[in-house]
Formats: C-alpha cells, structure tokens, sequence
C-alpha cells in the first residue's frame, strides 16, 4: 500500500491496473504498481483548474477547463511515469484506444499521439484543422473522422511516425519482469503494445496467457523466453523478452527503499534514489564490473561464472550491498 494525494476532493478511477486521480482544484496524478521494483509508483501530471482524466490501457490523459491536453504513461524499462503536453486549444476533447490518445478541439483541430518505447518518448501530430470535422474515434490504434472531404485517417506506422492513410502498424512491445528472487520465480509481463485489441503470451513453459498484463509462476528453475503476439482485426505482431530463474540469486541485501536481483545475463537494481557507483566484486574481493548511473533503476549486463559475488552501490547517502550466488 501507499499513499498519494490529500488534496481536497479527490475523485478516483482504477483500470488496467492504473489508478489515477483528480482534485477539486484540478491537481492531478497516477499510480501503478512495479512487481519488479516492489513498490507503487506514483506522479503529478497537472495542476490545472477543471482538469478532467481519462485512463485507459496504461494511458492516463487529462484536460483542462481551458483545452490544455497532456498524457503519461509508466515506461517500467526507466521505472518512471513518462508524460508530456500536446494541445491547448478551447474546448479539446479526448478519445483512447488501443494504446492511442486523439483529440479534438473545440473549433475542429484534430491531432493524435503514442509512446515510442525505442525512443521512450511521445510522439504527436496535428492532422486536420477542419471546421467540418468530426469527433475521432480509434479502431485498432488507427485515427478515423469525417469532414466535408470524407472520412479520414492516420495511422502510427512501424517507424515511429503518423502518417497519412495509412493504418496504425501493430506493434508488439515487451517487458518481461523477475520479481524477487525465490522459488518458484515469478514474472509480471508488461504488455506494452500499440494498435492491438487481443494478446497471447506464450509463457515458455506450455502456459499461456491470454490477457493484456499479466502474472506467471514457474514451478522449475531455468532460462525462459516468453513470447506475445498482439492482434488487431487485419494483423499480427510477435516479440519476445528473457526470464531467467538460475541459482538461489541474491541472499540477502542490505539498504531501505531498495532492490538487487540476478536475472542470470544482468544484476537489475532499482530503489527510489538514484543508485550512484555500482561495483561488483568476487569473492577475492576483485572488481568485475564498475559502472556509475544517475538513475533510479538500472540493469547490469554481466556474465557471472558459477560463485558468490558482492553488489554494492553507492550514491549519496543510500548504500546498497548484496551478496550474488
């Protein structure tokens, strides 16, 4: 558990796993949980007057009384909500499908926007400032409206980029995620895909799962490589992430607000400070590996032979140690 917000009136959603928030003021903020990380993570997006929320897939999206329009996401390969401003026309309102966010305003001005996971960034675009145009509505993650021309559409292509009569590409996107290190391993896989309305994890050990997000035990130790294909009603995507549940993983870890965990190809470290130096040592006390991040979550790639190792971080006040087998 955790606690968010105690601004007067706040009003409350809870879907897709994500809860977000909005005040009587307009404050507003979202929170989701992070199995990887063990902890909810939660921001503050906007503190507009008359702000009205939207959530849906992940995506969390609001608009002020005066039109200013903005969304985020939780990108759980950086461990923190993304969000960014599109439009501040009058009268803008909000449509979310798919992994998609469209808008209109008030005089007709149309634009649209993803999360580009390469790039962990959003991407945006005006389409259409037509008086005549319609409210847009989304079918597969593909932008679609009406206006003295006829219908119309966008679509995000496979380059990260709206274009033109085109529909959105399916894009499968994935992130599988240890969470701790006992036995049985558990994973939480991250569906992050645009453009798709079904989903089929292929877990690896003959299981499937057929739900956007979703928990998996495994019952033996080992490498696993779940794969997800995501459909739409014309196309089809698949990628694959790595688990690898080898050894016991790390024994014992000392250092508040923090996690280190051996995924087999990499040490993950994530807390609520940034991390600072990371040093891996072996048992002779030799230095292995020794990088620096500024970030609150990493992942070090590290091929480890067989044997007990030390972790240990340090950035600022936080000291993290943990022991590797």
């Amino acid at each position: 558990q955790d606690q968010f917000s105690s601004n007067s009136g706040n009003q409350i959603q809870n879907r897709d796993g994500v809860v977000t928030w909005v005040s009587a003021s307009g404050i507003v903020g979202a929170a989701v949980y992070d199995p990887g990380m063990a902890q909810w993570r939660s921001d503050q997006f906007s503190s507009n007057s008359g702000n009205t929320v939207f959530n849906r897939d992940g995506i969390v999206a609001y608009v002020s009384a005066s039109g200013i329009l903005g969304a985020a996401i939780y990108d759980p390969s950086l461990g923190q909500w993304r969000q960014d401003q599109f439009s501040s026309n009058s009268g803008n309102a909000v449509v979310l499908g798919q992994g998609v966010l469209a808008w209109k305003s008030a005089s007709g001005i149309l634009g649209a926007a993803a999360y580009d996971w390469n790039t962990n960034s959003w991407d945006s675009e005006q389409f259409s400032s037509s008086a005549s145009n319609t409210m847009p509505t989304i079918t597969d993650g593909t932008v679609q409206w009406t206006n003295s021309s006829g219908l119309q559409r966008y679509g995000y292509n496979a380059s990260g980029q709206w274009q033109n009569n085109v529909n959105t590409a399916v894009r499968c996107e994935y992130h599988a995620e240890v969470v701790g290190s006992g036995t049985p391993g558990i994973a939480y896989l991250w569906c992050l895909s645009i453009g798709a309305s079904s989903y089929s994890h292929a877990c690896g050990d003959g299981h499937t799962v057929t739900r956007r997000w979703a928990w998996k035990r495994y019952a033996d130790p080992g490498m696993y490589q779940p794969g997800l294909t995501v459909f739409s009603s014309v196309a089809n995507s698949t990628c694959t992430a790595s688990l690898n549940f080898v050894g016991t993983g790390v024994d014992e870890a000392d250092g508040a607000a923090s996690r280190i965990f051996w995924a087999g190809d990499r040490i993950h470290i994530s807390g609520e400070a940034p991390i600072g130096r990371i040093e891996v040592l072996d048992a002779a006390g030799r230095i292995v590996v020794s990088t620096h991040t500024n970030a609150a979550v990493a992942d070090v790639p590290v091929a480890l032979p067989s044997g007990i190792y030390v972790v240990r971080c340090s950035g600022g006040p936080a000291q993290r140690v943990a022991v590797v087998r």
